[in-house]
Formats: structure tokens, C-alpha cells, sequence
């Protein structure tokens, strides 16, 4: 039976990674017409990127603006083409978490801009190079979301899409604030608050897109 062809773009988890890696990685350009250009990195494919960062310059030109980011291992610019992210309310020296797409022009690698979150703590940079120093082949997840089951975000939404799934995160980040006394929430204990079995889907998705961050195995803490 022939193949049925994709009609919907693909759209792949945020990885967690470092700059030096994006820009060194290997670049795969896809001509399918539904699927996207990717980086090899560590033997994974990362077409979509999660990064913990400090504002080093803003730029804005004629038709979009422009955010350079260092991690402390290099520097990248990421783009916003339809300058739907008000960069100006950004400012050099501000700690950022990026998700963003890897693109290559004239062998000039660069990222375009999906998601721009101000943190106020500069120490989540470097818990984020402790965390993919120490734990990298566990935290780097590039599976596409055929291949990860009912853990991504895409699934996750589409399953909980009419019973409001924000306030349901909402609901999440809110009851996690309320555990964490200074050393993060306890997840088995905020799914027994919760009662509710996507609970603990929900809050792996937060972890894999960044909102929220996994201290150490089982307690997490709100950016």
C-alpha cells in the first residue's frame, strides 16, 4: 500500500543544548516539503532548540529584529522575522530561555525565534550547563513526537485540547510553587494533590519545553 503522504508540518521537541553545538553541529537540509531541516548532535536530530542565555546585543532592522545570545560556550543570533516578540523589551545582561529553530544561510548559522522568556535568575544558566554537563545522553530528547509516545506536548495537548489545557498548566505551576519550600516541589506529591492522572504527563512536558526545571530526580521548580 502506498504511503500516505504528511500533510502537517512536523513539529519535534525543544532539546535541550548548548551553542557551541548548534553551531558546530552538522546541518541537514530536508526537501520534503512537511518536514525540517535538522543538526546532528551527539548522533541525535535537533530541529528545535531550548537555551538558557544572556542578551549580548538587540537589533532591529526594516522587515525583523534580532536577539544575540551566549551561553558561556558561544554566541548565536536568533531572529524574529514577523517581529511578533517586542524584542525591545529586552535589554543586554538579561538571562533568557529561548526555543528556537537552527537555520544555515551561506553557511552562516543562525536560529529563528519561537519563544523568548525573561528569567530573573541568572543561576538557572548555570544549572542548565551542570545538567546537560552531567546528564547529557538523559536530557537531550530529539525523538519526533511519533516516536516518544504520550510524553511531548503535542500529545499532551491534543488529549486535554477541550478541557482547557492551560488552565490545567496554570493549575500545575501554580501547585508546584505552593510545594517548593526553597529545594523544589515533590512531583509524586503534586500528582497525589492533583489527583489527576495527566498530572505527571503535563509536568513532563513542562520539563522538556523549559518552564519548569527538574532539580534533581523527582523535584521540580518553576523558572
Amino acid at each position: 500500500m502506498e504511503e500516505t503522504k504528511k500533510t502537517n508540518y512536523e513539529r519535534w521537541p525543544a532539546c535541550k543544548v548548548r551553542i557551541k553545538e548548534i553551531k558546530e553541529a552538522e546541518y541537514v537540509k530536508v526537501s520534503e516539503e512537511y518536514s525540517p531541516d535538522y543538526l546532528i548532535i551527539a548522533d541525535k536530530k535537533v530541529s528545535r532548540a531550548n537555551i538558557l542565555a544572556v542578551v549580548v546585543n538587540i537589533e532591529k532592522e526594516e522587515k525583523f529584529s534580532s536577539v544575540t545570545i551566549d551561553d558561556g560556550t558561544d554566541s548565536i543570533v536568533v531572529r524574529d522575522f514577523d517581529n511578533s516578540h517586542d524584542l525591545s523589551r529586552f535589554e543586554r545582561g538579561n538571562v533568557v530561555r529561548i526555543v528556537a529553530k537552527p537555520r544555515e544561510f551561506n553557511e552562516q548559522r543562525y536560529m529563528i525565534l519561537e519563544i523568548i522568556k525573561k528569567l530573573k535568575d541568572p543561576k538557572w544558566i548555570e544549572l542548565r550547563r551542570l545538567e546537560l554537563g552531567n546528564h547529557k545522553e538523559e536530557i537531550i530528547e530529539t525523538k519526533p513526537k511519533e516516536e516518544i509516545g504520550k510524553e511531548t506536548e503535542e500529545i499532551v495537548v491534543e488529549e486535554i485540547q477541550e478541557e482547557k489545557p492551560e488552565n490545567k498548566i496554570e493549575l500545575i505551576i501554580k501547585t508546584i510553587k505552593e510545594f517548593d519550600k526553597g529545594d523544589g516541589a515533590d512531583i509524586e506529591e503534586i500528582i497525589s494533590k492533583l489527583n489527576s492522572i495527566k498530572a505527571e504527563s503535563i509536568i513532563s512536558s513542562l520539563i522538556k519545553e523549559g518552564e519548569v526545571f527538574e532539580i534533581r530526580p523527582g523535584r521540580v521548580k518553576v523558572l
